[in-house]
């Protein structure tokens, strides 16, 4: 049943059009098989992952290009971009890559933007952020006019000129940004620390409902809550947490 259910999120994360989802469903399957098979984790794990950060900028930059234009099927773009992604012998492919492992892996480029344009540019945001995650509790089923929660994170993208507005990519900010935003150093020590403890507070929980770390924390929590493990911006982590 796990292998079944770990297959079909591996072929969703495919279909997502984002790196992160793949090289997590990846990286927390070498991190369970670890302690009982070290040697074998390390011999294929490993490299696997190092591929993957070479082909994944150019994976999921084909796979937007056709399937977020609506030119192609999900399928058929993931065919293309795997072609791509097999088959790197351009300049282009060259600098996406370059791109993703010197600004995108780590974010300290975007962070560093957010600190130069707020508060000095843009004020901090307090609690508007917080109040759009409460906004993105809501589902659609019962406000059939909600705003959509992607734009309404990348309007401070844009706003802060991380990326231009033309651009077809998508770059939430990571939730330490957003605890930044919200009230600079005071909003980011307040902010994972409430971060922490609800990550630690739900894992305890899951083992004591589900019969100790094996089943509580290595399936539920891991299954439900592993937007934990990623991060992502207030609106995403809040929605993922409170249904989960």
């Amino acid at each position: 049943i796990c292998v079944l259910l770990y297959l079909f999120n591996f072929y969703t994360a495919l279909l997502s059009g984002f790196k992160e989802p793949i090289i997590i469903s990846v990286l927390v399957l070498g991190i369970f098989l670890y302690p009982n098979y070290k040697k074998l984790v390390l011999a294929v794990f490993v490299p696997v992952l190092f591929i993957l950060f070479l082909l994944l900028p150019t994976y999921a930059k084909i796979f937007r290009q056709n399937a977020w234009s609506g030119d192609v099927q999900a399928d058929e773009a993931t065919q293309l971009a795997l072609d791509a992604a097999l088959n790197q012998d351009t300049e282009d492919t060259d600098d996406t890559n370059w791109g993703f492992l010197v600004y995108r892996l780590s974010e300290v480029d975007m962070f560093a933007t957010f600190v130069q344009s707020t508060p000095d540019k843009i004020d901090y945001y307090k609690l508007d952020l917080l109040k759009q995650s409460a906004m993105a509790l809501v589902p659609r089923v019962i406000w059939p006019s909600k705003p959509n929660t992607e734009q309404l994170v990348m309007e401070r993208v844009y706003d802060a000129g991380v990326i231009n507005r033309l651009s077809n990519v998508s770059a939430k900010p990571a939730f330490i940004v957003d605890a930044y935003l919200s009230g600079g150093l005071i909003g980011i020590i307040v902010s994972l620390f409430i971060y922490g403890a609800a990550a630690q507070l739900i894992s305890q929980k899951a083992e004591e409902l589900f019969g100790g770390y094996l089943f509580g924390t290595a399936l539920i929590f891991s299954g439900l809550f592993q937007i934990f493990w990623r991060g992502l911006s207030f609106e995403f982590i809040i929605n993922t947490v409170f249904w989960s």
